[in-house]
């Protein structure tokens, strides 16, 4: 759809006009314009609403990944102060150390980059 909600439901609004002032013309061809005007003032006060629970599920969902993101910073803050701990109990320049420190290592290494596949080249036009 090229419209905004915004349009849709300001020129649904004027269309709900346009049938009520139209009713008498609208009658002689057999047509309700209140009945029809009432049918899109109630479709757009249901697109309306499921906009508005949209928009409330998304607020909701930003709070919760803005807990969630939280929890787990909170959680490796705590964690790698543990592994502080571990590395400091087992002295910090021993063998058994350097094998603690491979967790944080392994944690804070990223992903290997995956090899590009070449792609064929297109020859010329036949």
């Amino acid at each position: 759809m090229g419209m905004s909600e915004a349009q849709v439901s300001g020129g649904s609004g004027d269309v709900a006009e346009a049938l009520i002032k139209a009713a008498p013309a609208l009658k002689k061809v057999g047509m309700d314009g209140h009945k029809m005007a009432a049918e899109i003032l109630a479709d757009r006060k249901h697109a309306e609403e499921l906009d508005a629970e949209q928009e409330e599920a998304k607020r909701i969902l930003r709070a919760k990944t803005e807990a969630k993101d939280d929890a787990y910073h909170r959680l490796w803050v705590k964690a790698s102060g543990y592994l502080d701990m571990v590395i400091a109990a087992v002295q910090k320049d021993s063998d058994e150390a350097a094998n603690f420190r491979r967790i944080r290592s392994r944690i804070a290494r990223p992903p290997p980059e995956e090899t590009p596949v070449p792609q064929p080249v297109p020859g010329p036009a036949q």
